[in-house]
């Protein structure tokens, strides 16, 4: 190692630690000094450690050290460093300082200017890239504001126009896309200038359905190419548009909510040669969308539209949307824009690496002050400007309590009955267990749902054990089964039912048909307890969530992880033919369960009158005597679940009306006292 100068880390405004490598007998003969744009201060040795030739010398600056100044430190044998500012960014001083919570950024478009306004507090210089004709740009100096605010307004017409920011820190340069970008080139090599009152062709339309509570929704699952990529004759297939073409069937399934992987700018597949895949858990951009997605990503707006008009036909059809968003890491942080714009900043780190819980090289800092302000005004653009009904949160236990409280309230401001939800896993992240959003917190955060993990692995065999049964194979412990059908109230995992959201299969891991064939080569009898499964998770107090396919049993050709698998997700339009009766069974699930204010309970005092009941027979029986969760004329009400093969016997004490058994919604009047229940079945009566 050369001798002299290693780093000069600022440790606040008036203070720095310079390491310096060279000999003990030389040290005292340094001066040190900070140059500030050119003008040398010196610096007071405060102390200074050693360990063999390096030395640890904290130093004082009797002027205050301003970031956006080019601050480097000298000595009088000639050395020279840019200043490190990577842990002064992580302070408290920092925070007061340099965080802007207050503005707004971006490009700000006026068809005569637009105001272009960035955060980069530790850049000296900041220009403005910006095209002026087809691929031919010129570089603007922005002006420096309080706290790291860069500003420009440029007049004309930008309409489309592509930019990026080019930033000068410590002698060097970089180009990066806006992170408050919108709008994005093809492949997004840069961001674009967008005109969002051009929005405004596409009507905002209202569900007609109210929902007042998150237990009143059906949550359906999909990603935009997998829905549609085998939709034939569909000229839109695998794209945004292409949903259009069978809103029909969601329609007629009877879900209240669609919920859309992700569609925020990802890494992995090319705008127009989409030959490779993936489902976009590898996000760029938090406020610009997948131009894989759109018919044509060379135009910067047309995405825009094109996620717009689907939101705005989902809606006209009652059907509501929600965002499945990834706040808590971002593609190779390395390469991105945040990390380039202000190192050491947006990503939490354990000791000296940076923490990876989410398993994917880094997690986002959502406690910073303006990484929480990023992801709260990412909700907010998209709430507002597509209108969406909700969001689900990817690794929620990897994101703050509090930056998750404040996302509600912003969410909610907007729209009163949006649902916010996501996965609680305990992620190991930087952050203590009680400041993450996790199950664990329910109580803390009764606005947020959570993947109820314990009623998937308890009605269909645990996850991760390919061979784990679960109640559909008849194996379970009653405990567990009382309170998975009650939303975990009855164990006090959560603080009310609309927090628990019920499901048996997801994109994640295999299907539920998948994992029901490690049991049994028998199809017939596979899909039966297919239709057992949801079943138990439409009739089950909280709110019930299905994958795309899931009402069909579909396989993935007992694949477990396919998030860049082609073809292989893809909903099966010739299967939904062929198997239609198991989605006829599904819409009349959903019917019932829209009908029977039962499933509307959301505490465990709603429940204090439902009693649930093992027979000797292996019958499970749930009596409900209580008129307020029974429909109209009824005093009592029964569900006799039947998770065995073989049909039993149950001796009624009096007449009870059959409303929905195996084969779906009973027609007319039915009554049984010596009743059978068919085998892997759910059966809903009551008694007038």
């Amino acid at each position: 190692m050369d001798y002299g100068l290693i780093n000069a880390e600022l440790i606040n405004k008036n203070s720095l630690a310079i390491l310096y490598y060279g000999e003990s007998s030389d040290i005292n003969d340094i001066n040190f000094k900070l140059e500030v744009n050119g003008t040398s201060h010196p610096l007071r040795i405060n102390r200074f450690s050693r360990s063999d030739k390096l030395f640890r010398i904290e130093t004082i600056s009797d002027v205050d050290i301003v970031l956006g100044n080019v601050n480097n430190v000298k000595t009088n044998v000639g050395d020279e460093i840019a200043l490190d500012y990577r842990s002064y960014v992580t302070s408290k001083e920092f925070d007061e300082l340099y965080c802007p919570i207050n503005e707004e950024f971006g490009a700000f478009y006026f068809k005569e200017e637009t105001v272009f306004k960035f955060w980069s507090p530790i850049s000296d210089k900041v220009f403005l890239k910006l095209e002026k004709s087809d691929n031919n740009f010129v570089l603007l100096q922005m002006k420096r504001k309080e706290k790291g605010v860069y500003k420009l307004t440029v007049k004309g017409d930008l309409f489309n126009k592509k930019y990026n920011y080019v930033i000068h820190q410590g002698g060097t340069s970089k180009e990066i896309r806006d992170p408050y970008g919108i709008g994005t080139s093809l492949n997004s090599k840069y961001s674009a200038v967008i005109d969002l009152s051009a929005l405004n062709v596409v009507p905002k339309e209202k569900p007609k359905t109210v929902i007042n509570k998150a237990n009143e929704a059906i949550i359906y699952e999909m990603d935009i190419r997998d829905f549609t990529e085998a939709d034939k004759d569909n000229e839109s297939a695998g794209k945004y548009l292409g949903v259009l073409n069978k809103i029909d069937y969601l329609k007629n399934l009877g879900v209240t909510h669609v919920q859309l992987l992700p569609v925020h700018d990802f890494f992995g597949v090319d705008d127009i040669e989409v030959d490779h895949y993936n489902w976009g858990y590898n996000p760029t951009s938090y406020f610009s969308l997948e131009g894989s997605y759109s018919n044509y990503p060379e135009d910067p707006l047309a995405r825009l539209l094109e996620f717009k008009k689907l939101v705005s036909e989902l809606h006209k059809n009652d059907i509501r949307v929600i965002l499945d968003v990834v706040y808590n890491h971002i593609y190779e942080y390395q390469n991105s824009d945040f990390h380039k714009n202000l190192p050491n900043y947006y990503f939490r780190r354990l000791g000296k690496k940076i923490s990876e819980g989410s398993g994917c090289g880094n997690d986002i800092a959502s406690e910073r002050s303006m990484v929480r302000k990023h992801i709260l005004d990412s909700l907010k653009y998209f709430t507002e400007t597509f209108d969406l009904d909700g969001y689900r949160f990817d690794l929620l236990g990897l994101i703050d309590l509090e930056t998750s409280k404040e996302a509600i309230k912003v969410v909610k401001s907007i729209k009163p009955d949006a649902l916010m939800y996501g996965e609680g896993w305990d992620m190991m992240t930087g952050l203590s267990k009680d400041k993450k959003c996790c199950s664990d917190n329910a109580h803390q955060i009764p606005e947020m749902g959570f993947f109820n993990d314990q009623f998937r692995d308890v009605i269909k065999g645990g996850t991760f054990d390919k061979y784990s049964k679960g109640f559909i194979m008849n194996e379970y412990y009653k405990d567990d089964l009382n309170n998975v059908l009650c939303a975990c109230l009855l164990k006090n995992r959560y603080d009310n039912a609309s927090q628990s959201i019920n499901y048996v299969e997801c994109h994640d891991n295999q299907t539920l048909f998948d994992k029901i064939s490690y049991f049994s080569d028998n199809d017939e009898l596979n899909l039966q307890r297919v239709k057992f499964a949801n079943a138990m998770t439409l009739l089950s107090i909280g709110v019930p969530f299905i994958h795309m396919g899931q009402e069909i049993g579909l396989s993935k050709c007992m694949l477990d992880n396919t998030y860049n698998v082609p073809k292989v997700n893809n909903m099966d339009w010739d299967l939904v033919e062929s198997r239609y009766e198991m989605v006829k069974f599904m819409k009349e699930l959903i019917k019932v369960r829209k009908a029977l204010p039962l499933f509307k309970a959301n505490s465990a005092k709603d429940l204090e009158n439902v009693s649930i009941d093992y027979l000797e027979n292996g019958l499970v029986t749930i009596t409900i005597k209580d008129e307020k969760l029974l429909l109209p004329g009824f005093k009592e009400g029964l569900i006799i679940i039947n998770p065995s093969e073989e049909v039993k016997t149950l001796e009624l004490n009096d007449y009870y009306q059959i409303f929905f058994d195996s084969n779906g919604i009973c027609e007319g009047e039915d009554y049984a006292k010596n009743f059978l229940a068919a085998d892997l079945s759910v059966t809903i009566l009551g008694l007038k």
